[in-house]
């Protein structure tokens, strides 16, 4: 993927394509479309203009868009950062304690407070910030005591690849891939009060 989308003769058609495969999909089910550092992908007027109109009417197909990247400034240096600053309603800012303010509070709108608060939080804190038009939290979520949890969420790929191997040869149902990608049994029979899963930390 990521030579096709470096090459800009096959980067639109590949675009279309796959922008109509995920239409297709929106059907009203809640959908969420993460796009990991998709900045070299905004440089095509296609992309940036479907994301733009994404933007504006995902939510009415119950379906959200989320751009994640390592560097603030290659966000707001796109064509459609206008867009993505106004049209995003929930921003969640990692610690970095080299951010600049010229790209945290002029580009994004962070108040000075928040701001210090992202160069502040330790890296291995397991903290971050989550802001919205009208307030601001810092939360701190540690998974080290659910290894099988984060093996489910991995993007390596490495992991990827084993659970496509394993779905291949026992089916798309979890509870026949969990015990075997994760070492740990399927927590059949423990569920919250949702009716979810309620997931254990392997001993």
């Amino acid at each position: 993927m990521t030579a096709l989308l470096e090459n800009p003769r096959l980067r639109t058609p590949t675009m279309m394509y796959l922008f109509h495969r995920i239409d297709e999909r929106l059907d009203g089910q809640p959908t969420m479309i993460l796009i990991d550092e998709g900045w070299k992908a905004l440089d095509d007027e296609v992309f940036a203009a479907r994301i733009r109109d994404w933007l504006k009417t995902l939510r009415k197909r119950n379906a959200l868009v989320g751009f994640a990247t390592q560097s603030a400034r290659d966000a707001l240096d796109s064509r459609i950062s206008t867009a993505l600053v106004e049209q995003t309603a929930t921003m969640v800012f990692m610690p970095n304690s080299r951010a600049r303010p010229e790209d945290y509070c002029d580009g994004f709108g962070l108040t000075s407070h928040e701001f210090a608060l992202i160069r502040s939080l330790p890296a291995h804190s397991r903290c971050f910030l989550v802001r919205q038009p009208d307030a601001s939290v810092v939360v701190r979520l540690d998974l080290s005591g659910a290894p099988e949890v984060l093996t489910i969420l991995s993007g390596r790929e490495s992991a990827v690849r084993r659970l496509g191997l394993l779905r291949e040869a026992v089916g798309d149902e979890p509870s026949a891939w969990y015990p075997a990608l994760t070492g740990t049994a399927w927590p059949d029979g423990a569920v919250d009060e949702d009716g979810q899963p309620v997931w254990q930390a392997a001993e």
